[in-house]
């Protein structure tokens, strides 16, 4: 039986250089990159790196 767990991720592009970050809210986790689908990645690399013998998805919200 496959666990899953969602996490919900804020999504924002920064004003300063124009790059995209994914952070995390539940576990204050970040990913930056050029693209939205780069720093979603990014993010989503680091929480199955910590949320071994999981299954994550990560729920995109544009604002709070």
């Amino acid at each position: 039986m496959d666990k899953t767990v969602e996490y919900p991720a804020l999504i924002y592009k920064t004003r300063t250089n124009n790059t995209f970050v994914a952070n995390c809210i539940m576990l204050n986790l970040i990913g930056f990159g050029k693209t939205e689908k780069e720093a979603i990645s990014k993010l989503y690399k680091s929480l199955s790196e910590i949320k071994k013998g999981y299954s994550v998805t990560i729920k995109p919200l544009y604002s709070i």
